[in-house]
């Protein structure tokens, strides 16, 4: 068997490469390699925080693989990337490129670290064992189709530019303004009400301007995607629902992105009427799929997306490890 050797990334001398064996690696699995915090973080030059690791094999001149950590406020994020011309071997490089990840952030202070990996298997739980990590948290894509969703009076792809639409909606308790994310005031409310409804969310919570800045420099951000929800009485952003775009790996759809409520509108049915408009404006601009993600045990969830007609394609899993640093000192 070839050896293996794995190199920190350094500067952007690799950077073309890395992005052809993600686009590579996305095209295979039909689903984005690499998540959107780590895909800016590469792309856009990233933040202090973030580091990589190629893995090159005896015989062969290209990447065969890819990781990727970032320290987050309370946690490591890893992903990792393998050729898919490599897979006959992939346990051999993944288990390479996640024991050098790890020691990385051992050296830097340890943690408890979290590992995403689209549509795991067999494969991907070897790697994971071999370095000790176990499973946590699942997460389900579910996607439906949008030809029957119920239409909203008054929603139109360009949801009134010059005027907001007054919106009473049976079931709800209150009149709503519904509009799209224009101003600088739009941004900072929009963080506020993100961070209140996802407080505990490892990876939606805790969002600040240089995150959220990250995400309009995406190549699919349409500040007409993020719908705003406010109580007309007192202007307040009560909700939210921001709709992706996803135009590759022969899909077109759209996905829930985020979908937030205010903790004081909570249980108010707010949410399901963000559905009904986020799957509105997807349909008025075309679109005939939609899909959304989900932790498996959010059971509530899960049964209101059935109710639109969403069903499970496949899931994302999250492998953990909680690391120390052998050489710190113990705290008393």
């Amino acid at each position: 068997m070839n050896s293996i050797s794995i190199q920190k990334n350094t500067g952007e001398s690799n950077l073309t490469e890395i992005i052809d064996l993600i686009r590579l690696a996305s095209n295979h699995l039909e689903h984005n390699a690499l998540g959107d915090h780590s895909w800016l973080d590469l792309t856009q030059g990233g933040r202090s925080s973030v580091g990589g690791f190629i893995a090159k094999l005896d015989g062969h001149s290209h990447i065969v693989g890819y990781c990727q950590i970032s320290k987050g406020p309370t946690s490591w994020g890893l992903e990792y990337v393998i050729h898919p011309g490599h897979l006959f071997n992939s346990i051999q490089i993944g288990t390479a490129l996640i024991k050098h990840a790890l020691n990385e952030i051992i050296a830097e202070g340890g943690g408890h670290v979290h590992m995403w990996v689209p549509k795991p298997d067999e494969i991907s739980d070897a790697i994971a064992s071999t370095n000790n990590m176990k499973k946590a948290r699942q997460v389900i894509q579910m996607r439906c189709d949008i030809f029957d969703i119920e239409e909203l009076s008054g929603l139109t792809k360009d949801l009134n530019i010059d005027k907001s639409v007054v919106t009473s909606v049976k079931d709800l308790d209150q009149h709503l303004i519904l509009t799209y994310l224009k101003t600088q005031q739009d941004e900072q409310d929009w963080l506020k009400l993100n961070n209140e409804a996802f407080y505990k969310h490892p990876e939606q919570g805790n969002w600040d301007h240089q995150i959220f800045n990250q995400r309009k420099k995406a190549d699919w951000f349409d500040p007409k995607g993020l719908l705003l929800c406010r109580d007309t009485a007192t202007g307040e952003l009560v909700g939210s629902c921001w709709i992706k775009i996803h135009d590759h790996h022969d899909l077109k759809a759209g996905e829930i992105y985020v979908i937030a409520v205010s903790p004081n509108f909570q249980g108010r049915k707010i949410g399901k009427f963000l559905m009904k408009c986020g799957l509105n404006y997807m349909k008025s601009i075309g679109l005939k799929k939609a899909m959304i993600y989900v932790d498996s045990n959010n059971l509530t969830a899960i049964k209101l997306y059935e109710q639109f007609g969403f069903k499970q394609d496949h899931i994302d899993q999250a492998y953990v490890i909680d690391l120390v640093d052998p050489t710190a000192k113990p705290t008393k």
